[in-house]
């Protein structure tokens, strides 16, 4: 996984949108320079649609289930290799416990439900150059023969007192313990810690998941394998014991994988034709087709016009239903509008932004309860004069997505957010107001 800090999303522009054939089109003509500046306004088209292929590097990892009356439900765990410290233990060193410890801040859901994490053994290593999915297949890691340990957890933990948890560094933990034949064998073969490949022929990674049925996802920080011991700094005082822990981290040089499974949706079929869905940790998404021909026809690039795009914007607005009281989702903060056909390449780029990609940020704004897509005129400009065809552009996909910096704040990498979230947008069919794309542009 790798360990970048500070969240942000400064992510700039470019791309997409759609239409039909509502158009409403106002003409200016200042008399000082002759020209024609004309805005047109077209709905959209889109669909609902499950997108099961998601890219699963996030920023954080998640463990746990959640269940929604309106979006529906899935399951999280995930898979994990450590990295390891190349340091030898004191000669005197005796182990005390060896566990994997997981780090949390915050967690979504009922914070009292009973739940049982469960650490598996990877029969096979992750590959650190893959870009794994968040379908992936854990029974080609991890056939489940061997269970490392299980801990029985609460998310909020009642014990903790409250002044401690509001220090700004605390963090909840789940620390599962395992053999601790693992640790006495860490201890005394020295060579298993003077390399990454000899340590993982000492353990491969683990896949750990969620074991009860509950209501709570855990916003997991940091994965750690920790190894305690005593030992004695000096011979000629032997009673002079000191502890100490060795840890082995999920970082940046080594590879988490989030699973989301079971996942059940509400049936699409039954999704009324006003509304259009977007969940970040189902991957059920707005899917949108651009009709190239129309706003060609609309604009005058038939005809040989010469068309300079001024500004092209979208507004997604939120649905308020009367059934909306029923979750506890937030909206996805930010998303974006990608071409499918540039999925797979914007993803799994390193970093922020993918050359030859145009995407474009959509902010959801509280005050207007909507998304707005902004900038989008050169991309437009682009595709018309290009030529491009329909079937070469479409379709597009709306995406949650999160995004982080690296420590020098330097170099950005966009990831998709799978946080559980969600919003009913409404669709092209909707009567109150329509998802609608605004063309301004000059005829020169």
């Amino acid at each position: 996984m790798k360990n970048w800090t500070g969240i942000i999303l400064f992510l700039t522009s470019l791309l997409l949108i759609a239409c039909e054939a509502n158009e409403i089109g106002t003409e200016i003509q200042p008399t000082e320079d002759k020209l024609s500046v004309k805005t047109d306004s077209f709905s959209v088209s889109a669909i609902s649609e499950l997108v099961s292929k998601r890219y699963s590097e996030s920023d954080k990892l998640f463990l746990g289930k959640y269940d929604d009356p309106i979006y529906g439900s899935s399951k999280f765990d995930f898979l994990a290799e450590f990295r390891y410290i190349n340091a030898d233990f004191p000669s005197t060193a005796k182990a005390k416990s060896i566990q994997v410890v997981l780090y949390y801040k915050t967690f979504f859901g009922d914070s009292t439900a009973v739940q049982e994490a469960a650490v598996y053994q990877l029969n096979k290593p992750l590959l650190f150059e893959e870009n794994y999915t968040s379908d992936i297949n854990v029974e080609e890691f991890c056939d489940k023969s061997v269970v490392l340990g299980k801990k029985v957890y609460v998310a909020y933990d009642p014990t903790i007192p409250d002044s401690l948890k509001e220090e700004p560094d605390f963090c909840n933990t789940v620390k599962v313990d395992l053999p601790i034949a693992m640790a006495e064998t860490l201890i005394a073969d020295r060579s298993l810690t003077q390399s990454q490949s000899n340590f993982l022929n000492f353990i491969k990674g683990v896949f750990v998941t969620n074991e009860y049925k509950g209501q709570v996802v855990l916003d997991v920080d940091s994965v750690n394998l920790e190894v305690s011991y005593d030992y004695i700094p000096d011979a000629s005082k032997p009673d002079s014991l000191v502890s100490d822990v060795r840890i082995y981290p999920l970082n940046k040089e080594t590879t988490g994988v989030l699973r989301i499974s079971e996942v059940k949706t509400p049936n699409l079929e039954n999704i009324p034709d006003s509304l259009i869905y977007l969940s970040s940790y189902l991957g059920l998404v707005p899917k949108i087709e651009l009709p190239i021909d129309r706003i060609r026809e609309k604009l005058g690039f038939n005809k040989g016009d010469i068309i300079s795009i001024n500004n092209m914007s979208l507004i997604l607005e939120e649905a308020l239903c009367a059934d909306s009281t029923l979750t506890e989702l937030d909206v996805p903060p930010y998303v974006i509008l990608i071409r499918e056909a540039d999925i797979d390449k914007f993803f799994t780029q390193s970093l922020y932004p993918a050359e030859g990609i145009n995407t474009v940020l959509g902010v959801y704004e509280k005050d207007i309860r909507a998304y707005r897509f902004n900038n989008l005129a050169d991309y437009l400009h682009t595709i018309l004069y290009e030529g491009l065809e329909e079937d070469e552009i479409n379709p597009f996909y709306v995406l949650p997505v999160t995004g982080v910096t690296d420590i020098e704040g330097t170099d950005a990498v966009i990831r998709h957010q799978f946080r559980p979230s969600g919003v009913r947008l409404r669709s092209p069919q909707n009567e109150k107001s329509n998802m609608r794309l605004s063309i301004t542009y000059t005829k020169l």
